[in-house]
């Protein structure tokens, strides 16, 4: 029994068996929310159209609605609303169990010296670059904070302290918004339609 429990205490100090159950945990929930939202996709009945506006022709009060139409386009929105929830979530979590994986992956080849390079400085240097990310986002919340504060009624880039701390983020790493972040950003959204309308056939 003593000895069962010593090597129990042994396993859950070891760092590397927490990161391996993490990222089973992120694999599994992932896999879930796949399923759910091939699920939800499923279980929406889409229609040829969501005809809104009572008369089309109508002389006057052009703008008047059907009542019937008009929820049936709300509820398309909000169901598509939360598809979109359901794939940014997935698309989260397959991210962090993709990148905990290259960690265990970088972490099983400490058994030859060269190979382990990347892991053993990091481990050795994981005490400095603690303090030293410690001090980087004090100082990087700060600026963002300064910037929300003095530039966001001015500026669309600080307008919010999120908005603020990307902005910041594309200026420390010299990327042009236009050409980086905008690009890469309609890319996502694309490959997201995309990969939504191939479910959906």
């Amino acid at each position: 029994g003593l000895l069962r429990g010593d090597r129990a205490r042994h396993y859950l100090c070891r760092f590397w068996n927490w990161v391996a159950w993490l990222q089973y945990g992120l694999l599994a929930a992932g896999l879930a929310f796949w399923a759910a939202y091939n699920a939800y996709i499923a279980a929406i009945e889409f229609q040829p159209s969501y005809p809104v506006l009572l008369d089309l022709e109508a002389p006057a009060r052009s703008f008047a609605t059907d009542p019937r139409g008009e929820l049936a386009l709300l509820d398309f929105a909000i169901k598509m609303r939360r598809l979109a929830e359901l794939k940014n979530l997935w698309t989260a979590l397959s991210c962090g169990s993709i990148l905990l994986f290259v960690m265990r992956f970088l972490q099983m080849l400490d058994f030859q010296p060269r190979m382990s390079l990347i892991t053993r400085t990091l481990r050795l240097a994981s005490v400095d670059l603690g303090h030293y990310l410690t001090l980087f986002c004090i100082i990087f919340v700060g600026y963002a904070t300064i910037g929300t504060v003095l530039l966001g009624e001015r500026l669309k880039q600080f307008q919010t302290f999120g908005d603020a701390c990307a902005a910041l983020f594309m200026i420390l790493m010299a990327w042009e918004p236009q050409t980086m972040y905008l690009t890469m950003s309609a890319v996502t959204n694309q490959a997201k339609i995309g990969a939504t309308a191939v479910t959906n056939q």
